[in-house]
């Protein structure tokens, strides 16, 4: 049985695509992680069950209109070839306005906490944003598959990796900066660290299948490689094993 390597998810978070799409995951799931953490043990979780039952369609409707727009036939029980499809394009179109959405609650979450205000709009505010970052994880983590078709498991331990660190971090400095600065401006921060991550998102809807073609030329070039190396050492081998085929005395 062979060990898991670990290394593997950070070799996973050093590309740089992959990166861009990881750290809006990780930041989606992390912003107002401990205030979540309660609404997030509700028996019903409205916001977790609407997501499932409306992300996922949205993320096939949105391939579908662009394999149609193609003229790529779907299969539904096998891998697509994804070289010149725009994955990317076709995940992050649904992506990006979610997270905008996300980023301006996040805002009005931190501007209505220190009025103490009616409850119902602090919980109807918190349901929008759990469905926020619970769709954006759930497309973003789509495309880290589409990335990695061949290291799934890893790019999901990749992506649960910084999610934690993340989580961690943005749970342990938000009680300070709250103190420092005020409830509404800590959040204000908060909802720009998500901001700061959308041109990356851009970015890798732009030019996601170029990155993707440099990457796969990069590793045919290196499988070519190491395929000649073991064809000259197997000839090298051969032309020793010629000795095995002279006469043998019968004394």
């Amino acid at each position: 049985m062979q060990m898991p390597n670990p290394l593997k998810s950070l070799l996973i978070v050093a590309d740089f695509e992959t990166l861009l799409a990881l750290l809006p995951a990780a930041v989606s799931s992390s912003v107002l992680v401990h205030q979540l953490l309660s609404f997030q043990q509700h028996p019903g979780r409205p916001h977790v069950r609407f997501s499932v039952l409306t992300t996922g369609k949205f993320v096939d409707k949105s391939y579908r209109r662009h394999a149609k727009k193609l003229g790529v036939e779907i299969e539904q029980d096998r891998r697509q070839d994804l070289t010149e499809f725009p994955v990317e394009r076709a995940r992050l179109e649904l992506t990006i306005p979610i997270f905008i959405l996300l980023s301006a609650f996040v805002i009005i979450y931190g501007w209505i906490m220190p009025h103490h205000a009616n409850q119902a709009g602090p919980v109807i505010v918190l349901l929008v944003l759990g469905y926020c970052m619970i769709a954006v994880y759930q497309v973003l983590s789509v495309l880290l598959v589409d990335l990695h078709p061949r290291q799934a498991a890893t790019a999901s331990a990749a992506n649960n990796l910084l999610r934690c660190e993340l989580g961690a971090a943005f749970a342990a400095f938000i009680s300070p900066m709250i103190d420092g600065i005020g409830t509404g401006w800590s959040y204000t921060e908060m909802a720009l660290i998500t901001v700061i991550m959308i041109p990356g998102l851009f970015l890798t809807m732009i030019r996601g299948i170029r990155w993707r073609k440099s990457k796969a030329a990069k590793q045919e070039a290196k499988k070519s490689k190491v395929e000649n190396s073991t064809s000259v050492n197997a000839k090298g081998w051969g032309i020793d094993s010629d000795v095995s085929r002279l006469p043998v005395s019968k004394f």
